[in-house]
């Protein structure tokens, strides 16, 4: 049998241990999750700009508003260890201007567009050795003019002046994959369309369609076997406007690859000599016609 000395000496060792595994443990089990994080998955960046405002529609004594700007939105994939990054980013929205209720006051004028800025990167591979990075940017739609005052009364009909359209907003996109075997990269930037005035082809005073807005992409490739390159930029449509005095319909939007002035816009290389195919494509925008619609419609256009 154990003597009562063996017996405490026992009783004090699992004390020691105890306190050892409380002490120790939590400090060992942290140490352990800093040195093994969890395995990374795509990541994926998704950005709306907030649309416009609309427009304060007019009284007989007080103007029209005109519509809020829609928001910028920037979508960038942070550092990490994915293989598949994708950005996306897509401006808001001009606001729609106020209408007009009386011949004094011209309708109010639609919001400007966001801008959208897009940028997707990456330099690790899955496991079958491929890196992908995609980018898209979209301009918001340029807010469309107010509906003008119409005096319908027969055999008279009058329609008061518009208000013009708000601009589409830029479209800006950048892709890159570099240091892995195989690279898959995609950019698009599509400029928003400008926005319309008064729907109508009989406005005495028509206001002007907005601008297009204008895009730009970019895309490098870097791998060690196998690259696939591609960007592609379009720009947006300039808005429509009615047919009468004064009336310009919206400018069309520009479609650039560039990288101002730091290199090719759009790049593609292979360390040991593998495939590359790198495709570029710039389409710039149409301009406004008379009595079309680009922009979002008033409700109560005319």
């Amino acid at each position: 049998m154990k003597s009562e000395i063996e017996r405490r000496r026992w009783r004090a060792v699992k004390m020691l241990g105890r306190l050892v595994f409380t002490t120790i443990g939590p400090l060992t089990l942290s140490l352990l999750f800093a040195a093994y994080p969890p395995p990374a998955h795509a990541d994926t960046i998704t950005v709306f700009g907030t649309p416009g405002t609309p427009g304060v529609d007019g009284t007989a004594t007080t103007p029209p508003t005109d519509g809020g700007p829609g928001g910028n939105a920037t979508a960038t994939t942070p550092p990490n260890n994915d293989p598949t990054n994708t950005a996306s980013a897509t401006g808001g929205a001009g606001g729609i201007g106020g209408a007009s209720t009386g011949t004094s006051f011209p309708s109010g004028n639609g919001g400007n567009a966001g801008n959208a800025t897009a940028t997707a990167a990456t330099s690790a591979a899955d496991s079958s050795g491929n890196g992908f990075a995609t980018a898209g940017a979209t301009g918001g739609a340029g807010g469309a003019a107010g509906a003008a005052f119409v005096f319908n009364s027969p055999p008279f009909l009058f329609f008061g002046p518009s208000g013009s359209g708000g601009s589409g907003g830029n479209a800006t996109s950048n892709a890159i994959v570099i240091n892995v075997p195989n690279a898959f990269v995609s950019s698009t930037a599509n400029g928003g369309a400008g926005g319309s005035t008064c729907i109508s082809n009989s406005c005495s005073i028509a206001g002007s369609g907005g601008n297009g807005g204008s895009a730009n992409a970019q895309a490098s490739g870097i791998a060690q076997q196998q690259a696939t390159v591609s960007a592609t930029a379009t720009g947006g449509f300039g808005g429509g406007t009615a047919i009468g005095q004064f009336a310009r319909p919206g400018s069309a939007g520009s479609a650039t690859l560039s990288s101002g002035g730091l290199g090719p816009a759009v790049f593609g290389s292979s360390t040991n000599g593998g495939t590359v195919t790198v495709s570029g494509t710039a389409i710039g925008g149409g301009g406004g016609s008379g009595g079309a619609q680009a922009g979002p419609a008033h409700p109560l256009a005319c």
